[in-house]
């Protein structure tokens, strides 16, 4: 499932008539694909799926001595099991879990942080029930961009020997940081 459609994209782009429908259908797949990449949310087979709901299975950790952890994906809708050195950990108890950031905190009996080390295993539920409006409008973003560029190519250029410099809107990367880099997953907290 893409993060917005044609109907969508082509009001971005005030056009009425169908004679672009099949050229901006790419665009819509294309950067629904786009935004997943740029933020490392590609875990699923189909476009769109990174930000959806999912679930992650025996995602597993090698702790030595940390008493916090990021998980690899956030937000977090709740944990299904959780285990250090095939021992379960109990919510509120072990650790606690802040759900908008994926970061897990250890604690000891009073509730103070706590050291942890060993294989920690966790299962979890991760993704957004709704897919936030940036997301959408990155893509939009990025059709357009694309679509303009493609219909104004060569205009405000010049030959320069062989090669030839086009004066072109901001870059792909600039357009994604700007509406969705706060997505972005990071391999290193």
């Amino acid at each position: 499932m893409a993060y917005t459609d044609l109907a969508t994209m082509k009001a971005q782009l005030d056009i009425t008539d169908s004679g672009q429908d099949t050229i901006l259908a790419v665009y819509v797949s294309a950067a629904s694909a786009r935004c997943d990449s740029y933020t490392g949310r590609v875990y699923g087979d189909d476009i769109g799926e990174g930000f959806e709901q999912h679930t992650r299975t025996n995602d597993i950790f090698e702790l030595d001595d940390v008493s916090k952890l990021n998980l690899i994906e956030w937000p977090v809708i709740s944990i299904a099991s959780i285990s250090l050195d095939d021992e379960a950990l109990v919510s509120g108890a072990d650790y606690r879990i802040n759900l908008r950031t994926g970061v897990i905190t250890f604690q000891d009996s009073s509730n103070y942080q706590q050291r942890v080390s060993g294989v920690l295993k966790v299962t979890h539920d991760v993704g957004f029930e709704t897919i936030p409006g940036d997301v959408e409008l990155g893509c939009l973003r990025l059709g357009a961009y694309w679509f303009n560029r493609k219909a104004t190519e060569g205009l405000g250029s010049q030959l320069i020997g062989d090669l030839q410099e086009s004066f072109r809107r901001p870059e792909e990367v600039a357009i994604l940081h700007d509406t969705i880099g706060q997505y972005q997953l990071h391999s290193v907290g």
